[in-house]
């Protein structure tokens, strides 16, 4: 069965583009133009590795600083909410104590009445 050119015996003999073993096809000997080439090759490899590093790192950065701004975002608005939650509070307060009020004057005009 074959698979890719690659194929295995039953016998568990490996065989490399219909021929068993090594007897596969020679390997080229690598030119001194050839090697060269793939030195600069693996450099620009490098290289673009090394940008795609960099740009990762500032991406991490910005979102970094997103968080940090979402989460001074969050704190405001959990103080606002606590500031009006004392202002509704208050207002409550003020509530009550105007009806208090109302139903002394109330009072007070019935005792005048009488």
């Amino acid at each position: 069965r074959y698979t890719n050119g690659v194929a295995k015996r039953s016998s568990g003999i490996l065989i490399v583009n219909g021929l068993p073993g090594n007897q596969g096809s020679p390997v080229d000997t690598l030119s001194d133009e050839k090697i060269r080439s793939m030195d600069k090759a693996m450099d620009t490899a490098n290289q673009q590795m090394a940008m795609y590093k960099a740009a990762m790192d500032k991406k991490k950065e910005e979102i970094a600083n997103l968080n940090k701004t979402e989460d001074e975002t969050v704190k405001m608005l959990g103080e606002k909410l606590a500031r009006k939650g004392r202002l509704q509070e208050i207002n409550e307060a003020e509530n009550s104590i105007t009806q208090r009020l109302a139903e002394l004057d109330d009072l007070e005009n019935q005792l005048l009445s009488q």
